[in-house]
């Protein structure tokens, strides 16, 4: 595994896999690939404490140390340590990833719940759940996903990160892309409860991805923007993203589409927008269109219509025209009422000490 990480070549570290698992082999694909980009210059393993886990299974504390060359600078030193599990074949021992707990839903086809000691409680929670999430992001789409949805629950960054990609830094708290696992960033004494927003949004690319086999291939704004109005009965943010929005025009800071259209392309200063402008534009089409129109827009990108391909086929207008028609929705927000002075009588008497 070390030797194909350090030469990039994907093809031969996927063959060292264990296959069975077809969201673990998305995962696994998307993370030796990124090895492509971003070569890994120094790559180690160290594995301990091993154990049998049944007949053909070991079990075992992994530990990679590496360097990766992303952008310029000098690389840094990561590492991170998780329990991993190692599956035996024909062809001899294969790495199956981290070694999990599972809890799945009691209802059919809901959940199957992936995480470390210590969180059960929060699995169970996530159980409890998550049917209400899955309802209420598949009615928005209009669509039934016909799996188990599995989620992988992480303790830190670090290994949320490192389960990505070896060149992964930036900050997050979950994680989809098409084929995988929701990945969610968790605390402890975290409840089902409040993983109801992020699972709602990466649940949201989940369907998003089940439009069609181009769906990943659309604007970054508009996968962020979909998935965040797939979480706002949840987060309760609509009122709050409106006025956000309201004020950027006001200020002028409003940023260009095609600026926020391409992952690992986006600005520091624009990366946030990807999510506020693109939840707001969304929620644009839907209340001024309707939902049905909002998903045969996305379906129409999602089996490889441009942009303003199918803006002008799902909605009549250029893409042009539809950002002109939300950006003059966008109207000022109501100065509030400036508080009187009250008058002399009406003031406090000042307390001495």
């Amino acid at each position: 595994m070390s030797r194909e990480v350090l030469k990039g070549d994907a093809e031969a570290y996927l063959k060292l896999i264990d296959p069975r698992d077809p969201c673990f082999v998305a995962e696994q694909t998307y993370w030796a690939n990124d090895l492509k980009k971003f070569p890994a210059l120094a790559f180690e393993q160290k594995l301990e404490d091993i154990k049998a886990d049944g007949p053909d299974a070991a079990v075992g504390k992994l530990t990679w140390t590496w360097k990766v060359k992303k952008g310029e600078g000098e690389p840094k030193e990561r590492t991170v340590t998780f329990d991993a599990r190692f599956t035996k074949a024909d062809q001899g021992w294969r790495y199956a990833g981290e070694h999990w707990l599972r809890r799945e839903s009691k209802e059919s086809n809901n959940v199957l719940v992936l995480f470390q000691p210590g969180f059960e409680e929060l699995a169970d929670g996530i159980c409890e759940v998550f049917p209400e999430v899955r309802a209420h992001v598949e009615e928005g789409f209009g669509i039934k996903v016909p799996r188990v949805q599995e989620v992988k629950l992480y303790a830190s960054m670090k290994h949320l990160q490192a389960g990505i990609c070896l060149s992964y830094t930036d900050g997050l708290g979950g994680w989809n892309e098409p084929g995988e696992s929701i990945r969610q960033l968790v605390r402890k004494k975290q409840t089902g409860k409040e993983s109801m927003t992020v699972l709602a949004h990466e649940f949201g690319h989940v369907c998003t991805f089940e439009l069609g086999n181009k769906s990943n291939e659309m604007p970054w704004w508009v996968l962020e923007g979909v998935a965040e109005l797939s979480s706002e009965h949840f987060a309760k943010s609509r009122e709050r993203n409106d006025h956000q929005i309201r004020r950027m025009k006001e200020k002028g800071r409003l940023a260009e589409w095609k600026d926020l259209t391409t992952f690992g392309e986006v600005t520091g200063e624009n990366y946030g927008k990807v999510y506020s402008q693109g939840h707001h534009m969304l929620g644009f089409i839907s209340q001024s269109m309707g939902r049905e129109k909002r998903v045969a827009w996305l379906r129409k990108m999602a089996t490889g219509s441009t942009l303003d391909e199918a803006t002008k086929s799902e909605l009549g207008m250029s893409f042009a025209e539809l950002d002109a028609k939300w950006r003059d929705s966008l109207l000022p927000l109501p100065e509030e009422p400036k508080k009187e002075e009250p008058k002399e009588a009406e003031k406090p008497v000042e307390q001495k000490k």
